[in-house]
């Protein structure tokens, strides 16, 4: 079955995909400042199974989850991983820290990023993990959570990392 995601289109008038807890800041691609980014203007794209799967939590959880990244189109994603580079002083160094170009699940929107307030990030990660059974991939941070659904993809573009249940992380 061919992937299919959630584009601006499926949004409300209000700017935001009521049927899946998300607003459109959300899952836009945007700049540091929130503004749409400047080289596809900020598009918007989610995998539904990424937008149901988040839907579980913020249903389940019942207290509110800041996303901070969503969709990146490449740009953006070789824009993040020269400035990792730029700062660990080495490509090899900075793919520890941000996935280059291809590499991310954000790229296919398949990815999100959050940070829920009342809990730790270590907690919020492993309340995920229970919750959706490891059908997600998880990265735990200093300051967020990735989640991902990047396993779902089809054809998947990178079967060796794109897969269910992976947890990784520093924090």
């Amino acid at each position: 079955m061919p992937n299919r995601f959630y584009t601006a289109a499926d949004c409300g008038p209000g700017g935001d995909l009521t049927k899946c807890h998300l607003l459109l800041s959300e899952v836009r691609c945007h700049d540091d400042a929130g503004d749409p980014c400047a080289d596809c203007g900020g598009e918007v794209k989610l995998l539904v199974e990424t937008a149901w799967g988040f839907k579980a939590i913020r249903e389940a959880l019942g207290q509110p989850i800041k996303v901070t990244s969503g969709y990146r189109c490449r740009k953006h994603q070789e824009r993040l991983f020269e400035a990792a580079v730029a700062k660990y002083g080495s490509r090899s160094e900075a793919a520890k820290r941000v996935a280059p170009p291809g590499a991310s699940p954000h790229e296919y929107a398949a990815a999100l990023d959050c940070h829920q307030n009342a809990m730790t990030p270590r907690a919020f990660r492993d309340f995920v993990a229970k919750l959706l059974s490891g059908d997600c991939r998880l990265g735990l941070y200093e300051s967020f959570v990735h989640f991902d659904r990047a396993h779902y993809l089809n054809p998947n573009p990178d079967p060796a990392h794109f897969r269910r249940g992976a947890r990784w992380g520093r924090a």
